[in-house]
């Protein structure tokens, strides 16, 4: 990793800030709401990042590391949220993560407060090799190793936990070990460690399975309902099948009773007779019942190999149900990784009335709105950060922006002075904010360690010297008709750079009246602010600002008896000469917010910035009632 070269600047500016007398900070932008990512175990990952650690479940997994890969995800819009994250074993200390060998045990618990956590392996191999791997602590009483759970019942749900494992114990007879083991905050272990943040294209289906504790955990649940499923309708047609048996048999030897008893009656002087017609109607009814019985028993069997068939079934099912989620997840991990999420930016509303500026006396002598401000982009926004001993060593972002477009058009209205001199109002100069909001889709979390978030917000400034009589509407439409890039570097900001910034530029400008001079700016300013929150170190926040479109105009009343605008259809003598030039300024910067409460300026870099004529043109009006030449 980098020197401390952040930590220097941070010293650096500390002291440059301090120096300065009325050197003032701002407050931290509030970046809440991100999405919260959940632990994904190695076998899922295996799927969607080719890059990952191969995990086997044998018994080579036990050994422990200076380093784990953990990986975290959740399902965002059209996009599966990632950050894959390495972290380094804190103070020399090795580290271990219980997911890597999961396969090798039987059963876990971390549920006791008894501070003893007991693993269960599934042979007795293993729980020789953990034993002959781990137990070495039990020589030092300061010697300890960090393990890292994602498993039902330790720590928070939805969340890994580490603990420190200071004894190790064998369990005779079975096939436990118990640890001696302390949870332990994400402060304490995830000092140093290295994070991406990217996202999968993945299909809605394969996004909902990958859940909280894993991928097939829901399939396993899937193949158990089908079973029970299966066993109560078996049991309900062999019962319904031996009932419907039991009582056609009941029912041919009652009838046969009745047979009996009838001739019995009736016998008379024909006894004998009516005997052999009973032994023939007894032997009838035996056949009956013979046949009823063997006719149930074949129903029995077909029943019972239907459900032999069915079951099968249910198993190919399950089985191709199993083989379609792992193909879904490996053609996603192959084919649609990507290192940047999206989201969409929006800034103000289209045809939204909002004064910027107005007179507070009355009647009033000017007032400006906002007649039509507002901003859209879709951002792809994707970065790498290094921390050592919890300071940012090296912290990059890219910001993508497609379908970028941007209006400002603005109404201004200026009377004359009714009270004292003609015309004259002092410079006036403004900035306001017409909208800032956190954006949805942006910000992700891995609880403990790392936030990531962002918000918009979308500024209006005017600055004019106008005196006399106008009422114009004035401003311009920016557009980009390809992908523009920034590239941020917030350790080193020199070597943060843009591309694609090549704008298309529409003007709108109108004259209604005037009688008046002077000159009228305005910009709008939509910027991105991106903030993380990194474990005891704070909050680092970055921006971007597109000071797009700046409308630099210059206005003069002018009379002219013969035609004051020669280039204008008709012949007028009142006029309003407009000159006017557009600018456009790329600033990015950060600031570092060492706790809750106030900001500290770092650095600001302009990586753009031009300025060229936008329109110059004669505006013809009607002889204006009172007009001043100026």
């Amino acid at each position: 990793m980098a020197p401390h070269s952040f930590v220097a600047r941070l010293a650096a500016a500390f002291a440059s800030v301090l120096a300065i007398s009325g050197a003032t900070t701002r407050a931290a932008t509030s970046f809440d709401g991100g999405l919260v990512l959940h632990p994904l175990r190695p076998r899922d990952v295996r799927s969607l990042l080719p890059r990952a650690t191969e995990y086997t479940d044998q018994i080579d997994e036990l050994s422990l590391q200076d380093k784990l890969q953990l990986t975290y995800g959740a399902p965002g819009d059209a996009q599966f949220h990632l950050a894959d994250l390495t972290l380094y074993a804190p103070n020399g200390l090795q580290v271990i993560s219980m997911e890597i060998f999961e396969g090798l045990t039987s059963a876990v618990d971390c549920k006791g407060d008894d501070g003893i956590l007991s693993l269960t392996f599934k042979t007795q191999d293993v729980l020789d090799s953990a034993v002959e791997k781990w137990s070495w602590i039990n020589e030092n009483t300061d010697s300890t190793f960090i393990m890292i759970a994602n498993h039902d019942g330790c720590g928070p749900d939805g969340e890994r936990q580490a603990y420190t494992i200071s004894e190790v114990e064998q369990v005779e007879g079975t096939l436990m070990t118990l640890l001696k083991a302390k949870a332990t905050p994400w402060e304490e272990v995830a000092g140093s460690f290295d994070i991406e943040f990217k996202a999968v294209k993945a299909e809605a289906p394969i996004r909902r399975r990958l859940g909280r504790r894993g991928l097939f955990d829901g399939v396993g649940d899937f193949v158990k309902g089908i079973g029970n499923t299966i066993s109560d309708a078996a049991g309900d047609v062999i019962g319904d099948t031996v009932k419907d048996v039991s009582d056609i048999v009941s029912d041919t030897v009652d009838a046969a009773g009745d047979v009996v008893d009838d001739t019995v009656d009736a016998a008379g002087d024909v006894v004998d007779d009516t005997v052999d017609a009973v032994g023939d109607a007894v032997d009838a009814a035996g056949d009956v019942v013979d046949d009823t019985v063997d006719a149930a028993g074949d129903v029995v069997d077909d029943t019972v190999d239907a459900v032999g068939d069915a079951v099968d079934a249910a198993g190919d099912v399950v089985d191709d149900t199993v083989d379609a989620v792992g193909d879904a997840v490996g053609k996603a991990g192959d084919h649609t990784i990507e290192e940047s999420f999206s989201f969409d930016l929006a800034a103000g509303t289209p045809n939204q009335r909002t004064n910027i500026l107005s007179d507070q006396v009355r009647p009033p002598r000017y007032n400006v709105d906002c007649v039509n401000c507002y901003s859209t982009a879709r951002v792809e926004l994707g970065g790498k950060l290094s921390v050592e001993d919890f300071i940012p060593t090296a912290f990059s972002l890219e910001a993508s922006l497609s379908q970028f477009a941007v209006a400002m058009e603005l109404e201004a209205v200026y009377l004359k002075n009714r009270v004292g001199p003609v015309a004259g109002v002092k410079p006036l100069n403004i900035t306001k904010e017409l909208f800032s909001a956190p954006i949805p889709g942006a910000g992700i979390e891995v609880p403990g360690i790392f936030k990531l978030g962002a918000v918009v917000s979308l500024d209006v400034g005017v600055s004019t010297s106008l005196s006399g009589t106008a009422n114009l509407t004035f401003g311009a439409t920016a557009s980009l008709p390809q992908t523009a890039k920034v590239s941020l570097d917030l350790v080193e900001p020199d070597r943060s750079s843009q591309s694609g910034f090549d704008f298309d530029f529409d003007p709108t400008f109108q004259v209604n009246s005037a009688s008046v001079g002077g000159s009228i700016s305005a910009a709008i300013t939509p910027k991105l602010s991106i903030g993380a929150e990194i474990v005891k170190f704070g909050k680092l926040e970055t921006f971007v600002s597109l000071k797009t479109p700046e409308v630099l105009s210059s206005v003069k009343y002018a009379y002219n008896a013969a035609d004051v605008c020669p280039n204008e259809p008709g012949t007028n003598n009142h006029g309003v000469q407009l000159d006017s030039n557009l600018r456009f300024t790329l600033n990015v910067g950060t600031n570092s917010f060492l706790g809750e409460g106030e900001g500290l300026p770092l650095w600001n870099r302009e990586l753009l910035k031009y300025e060229k004529p936008l329109l110059t043109k004669c505006f013809p009006i009607k002889d204006p009632a009172g007009a001043l030449s100026i």
